[in-house]
């Protein structure tokens, strides 16, 4: 490290306040990689949720709603010529 030896009142002052704005930095910085760490383990935590999410999704069997009302009416028309046969 580089140690300064002011002679003056006005250096004395510019070294104090440079290593004061040094200490601000350095809180800035450890507050900034804080939320940075949040903001990934939020990311993470998205991802997995999307990931379960999407594995849950891929296990059910997938039908059109026009399949669905094609075998309902077939179903219908079945039980229809069912009853017109009986009687």
């Amino acid at each position: 490290m580089k140690q300064e030896e002011p002679m003056t009142v006005e250096e004395l002052e510019s070294i104090l306040t440079s290593a004061e704005r040094k200490k601000v930095i350095s809180e800035d910085n450890k507050l900034a990689a804080f939320f940075e760490r949040k903001s990934r383990g939020q990311k993470q935590e998205a991802a997995a949720k999307r990931k379960k999410t999407s594995i849950a999704q891929q296990g059910e069997p997938k039908t059109s709603r026009h399949r669905m009302v094609f075998v309902g009416g077939a179903v219908l028309v079945v039980l229809i010529m069912a009853v017109y046969y009986l009687f």
